[in-house]
Parts: structure tokens; sequence; C-alpha cells
């Protein structure tokens, strides 16, 4: 199961937290170059590594809650005093994704996005929380400047990658459908 976890937690850094700037630059040329390099089809295919990463997810947290069933939090979370956020974040990340099961849903670049933004939802929430938190700490100046580094770091990187991800894919596509058609 550890194996099968840092798996997900390669792919959670590497392809998912960069969909949001990766849907944002296909939107982007699509609208410059007019349909000119097939970016609806890289469209369609980042719906499906959604539709399959959702999958994934919920295949490896119904595992766990009912083979570790006494270790899982879901209990306590689904019934506690922010039972909301949880749903709502279970919603989003399980449910929510299998609406691009839907041809026209999938080529919409505004809904794809809605799609990529939900499904890390809590993770997006998690970081707003942390760093609204850093800015009231009043007794620790220091910390700040070390967390906004790391922060402004770690989002410039996604940022980055998700570019690099979607100039990469429209490059191997456009060179695939040239080769194909020779």
């Amino acid at each position: 199961m550890e194996l099968f976890d840092r798996i997900i937690d390669i792919i959670d850094t590497n392809i998912i937290l960069c969909l949001l700037p990766m849907i944002f630059m296909l939107w982007t040329i699509n609208s410059i170059f007019k349909e000119k390099f097939h970016s609806r089809k890289i469209l369609n295919v980042v719906g499906w590594i959604i539709i399959f990463y959702s999958l994934t997810i919920l295949i490896r947290f119904l595992i766990e809650a009912f083979v570790n069933y006494e270790n899982v939090a879901i209990y306590n979370r689904a019934t506690g005093p922010y039972w909301w956020s949880y749903w709502l974040m279970f919603i989003c990340a399980t449910i929510l994704p299998y609406t691009l099961l839907f041809k026209k849903l999938r080529n919409k670049f505004w809904y794809v996005l809605i799609v990529a933004f939900c499904i890390k939802i809590g993770f997006y929430f998690e970081r707003y929380v942390i760093i609204l938190s850093s800015f009231h700490r009043d007794y620790l100046p220091s910390s700040w400047s070390k967390y906004n580094f790391g922060f402004m770091y770690s989002t410039s990187m996604f940022f980055f990658q998700g570019l690099f991800l979607a100039v990469i894919s429209l490059f191997f596509y456009n060179l695939f459908i040239r080769l194909k058609s020779k």
C-alpha cells in the first residue's frame, strides 16, 4: 500500500497540481491560434486523466476505509463540527470528476478548469489557511519569510510545470498527427 501511495503522490505532484496552469495555457493557445494546434484534443486527454485519477483515489479510499477502518478518520470528520466542508471536499474529489464522462462537458475549457480546481479544493484551502495564519503570527516574524519563499517557489514550480506540460503535450500531439498523415 505504501508503494501505491507513493505512486499517487508522484502523479499528484507532477500532473494533478499542474492542471490549472496547463488548462489555462491550452485555453490561451486555443483562443490565440483558433483551433490550429488541436488544444481541444489535449483537453479531452486531460479530462480522461482527471477521471482515471479520481477513480484511483476513490478505490484507494474505499480499500483504506474497509481494510483499516479503525485508523481512518472518515467517521469523525463526516459527522464532526466541520462535516459540511469534509463532504464538500469528498464530493468534489470523488463525484464531480465523473461528469467529465460527458463529452460536451469534457470539451469545455472552463468546466474542466473548475473540475481540476475542485478535485484539489482541500489542498488549496489548506494553503489559504496557512497563508492567513502566517500573516497573523506576530510573535514569530521570521517564519513568514521562510514559508513565503517555500510557498512562492512551490507555486511557481507548479505553474511553470503546467505550462511546460501544455506545450509539450501540444507539441507531441501535433507531431503525431503530422507523422500519421504522411
